[in-house]
């Protein structure tokens, strides 16, 4: 049997009374050369979404698996000045996560972008001081590699293959699922080690 995480080797392990040693862990892969980013998308980008200070980005399916409403309730607890959080993507729970972040909207400290063409959503994951990645459970997690192929600083909840990822938060910044108090910590951290506010 084939795995892409320990953490859905440990579920197989469990769930379907596998042994361990049946199971091999290969994780997914991305190619390299797709997330090359024009300067100038990466700069309309920058913009675009985040002219005036720090910016956060999330890139998804707005579903309540994704954790979504914990990046919501973090944002209100950053402490980093001027931070602005972008939300990319759409979703069945779309609806409710506008409606859990409407004063904040108004705020302008949480923009949803819905669907974007890809040459802006490669912008305007590259022009991220930071990217999100707040899962409830995520088997493997994607859009942490995408973030590292960018050079993008990430910062991941500790759920499924996501802190394969990370390596136990040395390749990035890690924070309990759901705690979208540790969240904000660890999005202040990562801000303030990218740039230089520590």
């Amino acid at each position: 049997l084939i795995t892409c995480s320990s953490r859905m080797a440990a579920d197989a392990t469990q769930l379907f009374d596998v042994s361990r040693d049946r199971i091999d862990v290969i994780p997914n892969g991305i190619d390299l050369t797709r997330w090359m980013v024009e300067p100038q998308d990466q700069q309309a980008a920058r913009q675009r979404w985040g002219p005036h200070g720090p910016l956060v980005v999330f890139v998804g399916r707005l579903e309540w698996e994704k954790g979504v409403h914990t990046l919501v309730d973090a944002v209100s607890r950053i402490t980093t000045p001027d931070v602005h959080v972008v939300i990319a993507g759409t979703g069945t729970y779309e609806r409710e996560l506008v409606a859990q972040a409407a004063a904040l909207v108004e705020a302008e400290r949480i923009t949803f972008t819905g669907w974007l063409p890809e040459a802006e959503l490669l912008g305007l994951q590259a022009a991220a001081d930071v990217i999100v990645v707040p899962s409830l459970y995520e088997p493997f997690g994607l859009v942490a590699l995408e973030a590292g192929a960018l050079g993008v600083p990430v910062v991941v909840a500790d759920t499924g293959g996501l802190s394969d990822i990370v390596d136990g938060g040395r390749a990035g910044y890690i924070f309990p699922a759901d705690d979208s108090a540790a969240l904000a910590h660890e999005i202040d951290r990562a801000l303030g080690d990218t740039l230089g506010t520590a």
